[in-house]
């Protein structure tokens, strides 16, 4: 007989080694019970303390989990006394909750009820052996201490769940901390390239305001000095309306960067270049940057796209280009920007002449707050949120090569699946 039991304990625990799955644990164990002890059914509570009900959460013959308040049946009782019971008739004990069989559908006749208690002597639950099989259908000394074992091997794997919950919880939390964190690095970085935008619009206004002001003011002296030649005042306001267009178009591109919410619609992308190249222009120019492109006008491409984020990636890369020629004090600095058609995708490439980035730098390139500037020079925002935008919303890629010249940022933007 006891050659037959040691054959079972070694045959579960065996199954118990090969696997890693807790739940499939608490499966075997059940099965362990049933096979050793010989019963019909076998059944593990789990304490759940907001409720303060026991669960059964593995068990023989029942497919929902049923949920006892602790204070009722005998499982209950077992709970709260932390003891053992073992009932050859349960209708004998007034503990006896017919509830639950009322629930299952299922006879109990007797039943041994022990509680599952950790190693800080606390309980975590109840495992119940119903309605022995052999040996007149009466309990043996033998079956307490056989499930005494089994009862030993759910403890462990109930803390080892608990564990796992807990760890399960805490990674939930990091995940949802780092999503804020995320969240706030967006808004920071679109606060930090803001900075750049308004200098880039305040270049931008700059001549347009001037020559609007200068036509304006030439009007006045020419009407207060009587020499006002009406016929090229429809010209003169010709020209004024076209200036203040261009200043209407530059608030609508300014205020598409700024505004959070994420609108998808059809982007021309060829338009959304030359209205990047068209902000930075200025700039460029008051620093002395040449500014070269080499795009096929008659390359028509419209991507399903949020309006403005392919702008914001093209000024970010070449407003730190423009830094870099600056602080290296590059003579005839210039930037290149091509756009070309390979296969499946459009490749957007951006190169400047300022030398290229140490290989130490370009693994980090990408990173949140990395930057070789200064402090009060730059944040390290800029390039990060190059990396999202592309990556993210664009569903392409973006990476750093230098070239015999200097660093060449490539963009690569998919068009199956994308067109409109």
């Amino acid at each position: 007989m006891y050659d037959n039991k040691i054959t079972v304990i070694f045959k579960y625990l065996t199954q118990l080694k090969q696997t890693i799955s807790l739940e499939n644990k608490f499966h075997i164990l059940i099965n362990m019970a049933k096979e050793l002890i010989e019963v019909d059914r076998c059944t593990i509570w789990r304490y759940d303390a907001t409720t303060e009900e026991l669960v059964a959460k593995f068990a023989h013959g029942i497919d929902d989990k049923l949920r006892v308040p602790i204070s009722e049946g005998i499982v209950g009782h077992s709970f709260c006394t932390k003891r053992t019971i073992i009932l050859e008739d349960v209708h004998a004990c007034n503990h006896f909750d017919t509830h639950i069989d009322c629930i299952t559908g299922y006879e109990t006749k007797n039943i041994i009820s022990i509680p599952i208690i950790n190693s800080k002597n606390e309980v975590m639950g109840v495992f119940q052996a119903l309605n022995k099989q052999s040996q007149n259908h009466k309990f043996h000394e033998d079956d307490i201490k056989l499930l005494d074992l089994v009862v030993l091997y759910v403890g462990e794997v109930f803390e080892s769940t608990i564990l796992y919950e807990n760890l399960e919880e805490k990674v939930a939390q990091e995940i949802q901390k780092n999503k804020q964190k995320d969240e706030l690095l967006y808004e920071q970085a679109k606060n930090a390239a803001l900075g750049d935008m308004i200098g880039n619009i305040a270049h931008q206004w700059r001549q347009p305001l001037s020559a609007i002001s200068l036509m304006a003011s030439s009007i006045e002296l020419e009407k207060e000095m009587g020499i006002l030649n009406v016929e090229e005042l429809p010209k003169k306001m010709k020209s004024i309306i076209h200036q203040s267009q261009y200043l209407s178009n530059t608030i609508n591109t300014f205020r598409d960067f700024v505004k959070n919410e994420k609108v998808y619609k059809e982007v021309d992308i060829i338009d959304e270049i030359h209205q990047a190249i068209q902000i930075i222009k200025t700039v460029l120019d008051d620093c002395n940057i040449a500014l070269y492109k080499n795009i096929d006008e008659n390359l028509k491409i419209n991507l399903n796209m949020v309006s403005g984020e392919l702008q914001q990636v093209i000024i970010n890369i070449v407003n730190n280009a423009r830094d870099i020629l600056i602080e290296q004090n590059i003579e005839n600095p210039w930037i290149k920007i091509y756009l070309e058609k390979k296969s499946d995708n459009l490749i957007i490439s951006i190169e400047d002449n300022g030398g290229g980035a140490p290989e130490h730098i370009k693994s980090r390139i990408f990173e949140p707050y990395f930057t070789t500037k200064h402090q009060s020079q730059g944040t390290g925002l800029g390039l990060h949120i190059c990396y999202r935008i592309v990556t993210e919303s664009l569903h392409g890629k973006i990476y750093l090569n230098n070239t015999l010249n200097g660093a060449n940022f490539i963009i690569e933007l998919p068009l199956e699946n994308n067109l409109v």
